[in-house]
């Protein structure tokens, strides 16, 4: 399952990285640099979405791609999605929710950040056993390098304009947030209408199965953990809802440009 030839990141892709700029520099130009800094200083909730992104949950998905006896390329693609740090999403229901917007950002920083250390290593770990090591050579660094960098400028870029107070481009982002979101679903919604007949006649029913498994286990794994250290509600919903909520979009630039039959993913 190794592809030959170049990885070339497509226009969908960069379009997905335009999406997760704007979303993660609206959400964190609404911020107050000083929140963002205070919940660095107290490491533990971050620690524990640290935990399920990169410990607990693609050890879920390595333990159910072997239950299920599922395929070389569902497993690959159902441990790599495992595998991704905390995704914009998360940060958006953070702020829909009312939990601790700061916290999702400051997970989502810390996450992205490692994200090169621990999928590299879940990969090495994970991904031999399912098809072998050539299977490492999947692994494209330009998009992994690209997105971390999308992310991390996009939350700079906002805090900058938060701390600068410059009210004109808090509202143009607030609106284009605004619009991606609406135009995302949207999009998310024309697409399962015309795919989820491909999906169900394509996939094994391991696989269709598993990504349930893994969602509904990340969100009792934030909750347990979390309730576990009695800490703040909103900070329970905001690990919960980063846990939950992976970075699809790293993870799919990731299969569509190194497989050699990425549609199979």
């Amino acid at each position: 399952p190794v592809c030959t030839k170049k990885p070339k990141m497509d226009p969908k892709t960069l379009v997905s990285f335009l999406c997760v700029f704007v979303l993660m520099s609206s959400l964190s130009s609404g911020l107050d640099i000083k929140h963002i800094y205070k919940r660095l200083q107290s490491p533990l909730p971050i620690v524990i979405g640290l935990l399920c992104c990169y410990g607990f949950l693609p050890m879920l998905a390595f333990m159910l791609a072997l239950i299920f006896k599922l395929s070389v390329a569902e497993s690959v693609g159902l441990i790599l999605m495992s595998s991704m740090p905390g995704g914009a999403w998360g940060s958006v229901a953070a702020f829909i929710f009312n939990a601790d917007l700061p916290l999702s950002i400051a997970m989502t920083t810390a996450s992205t950040v490692l994200s090169f250390v621990f999928i590299i290593i879940n990969s090495a770990l994970y991904l031999p056993i399912i098809a072998g090591d050539d299977v490492l050579f999947l692994l494209d660094y330009n998009v992994l390098f690209v997105s971390v960098s999308v992310n991390l400028i996009s939350i700079v870029i906002g805090l900058f304009v938060s701390y600068y107070r410059w009210k004109t481009v808090q509202r143009m982002l607030g609106l284009a947030g605004l619009s991606v979101i609406v135009l995302s679903s949207l999009y998310t919604l024309y697409s399962m209408s015309f795919n989820l007949r491909f999906l169900f006649a394509e996939l094994s029913f391991g696989a269709i199965v598993s990504p349930l498994i893994i969602e509904i286990g990340a969100y009792l794994f934030g909750f347990g953990i979390t309730h576990y250290f009695n800490l703040p509600s909103t900070q329970i919903v905001a690990i919960a809802l980063q846990c939950g909520n992976p970075n699809v979009y790293l993870s799919m630039a990731i299969l569509y440009v190194t497989l050699k039959s990425p549609e199979s993913i």
